[in-house]
């Protein structure tokens, strides 16, 4: 089974990817970083669930950062927990990911309906498991990948495909030119399509 992080991690070093992917010796720490990226998804994945499925007042009355920061805490609870009870954030490091992260939800929501139109759209799903095999003369290797969020348009028969990212140092033209970041939207698209039979 290989996923996108897999492919990003050969890509940047072949050497790396052998050391943790085929001879195990894995070293994970646990950060701020994947505790609000984490946090951050559930609350958005959330909220679109609501307003596609239930209904638009009813995600109004969500309480965004209270549901950021209850996620927050869970997540970096958790975490605490596989680092042997260890903290690796502090107080003013969580407000500040938990301040940041309250602006950018309040920004998503003053600006819904540019992003995520209710006329005609539907939620197909959110975190979508993908396992395809990308070679025919190769079926025990298989891609492996969740999708954060698909939307179906009914008036275009047109399925789009979302995948949330946080980060630390922004969305420059350096990062608009990395090649790996749509990439992954790319794969997504291709083994979506293959999985669900969708052009």
């Amino acid at each position: 089974i290989f996923s996108f992080s897999q492919l990003q991690t050969y890509t940047q070093c072949p050497h790396r990817w052998k050391t943790i992917y085929k001879d195990g010796v894995k070293v994970y720490k646990p950060s701020i970083h994947t505790v609000f990226g984490k946090a951050f998804h559930e609350t958005v994945q959330n909220w679109l669930t609501v307003l596609y499925e239930v209904s638009g007042v009813e995600a109004e009355k969500i309480d965004l950062h209270q549901y950021l920061r209850e996620k927050i805490m869970e997540h970096y609870l958790d975490e605490k927990k596989g680092n042997e009870g260890v903290h690796f954030s502090t107080k003013e490091e969580l407000g500040e990911f938990y301040h940041d992260g309250t602006i950018i939800l309040d920004y998503i929501k003053k600006n819904r309906a540019a992003y995520f139109g209710k006329k005609g759209w539907h939620l197909v799903g959110v975190e979508i498991p993908l396992m395809v095999p990308p070679l025919k003369d190769h079926p025990g290797i298989l891609f492996k990948g969740f999708i954060d969020l698909v939307l179906y348009h009914e008036p275009t028969e047109e399925f789009y495909i979302f995948d949330i990212k946080t980060s630390t140092r922004g969305w420059s033209e350096k990062e608009k030119k990395d090649e790996t970041k749509p990439m992954q939207l790319i794969l997504y698209k291709e083994y979506f399509s293959q999985q669900f039979g969708i052009s």
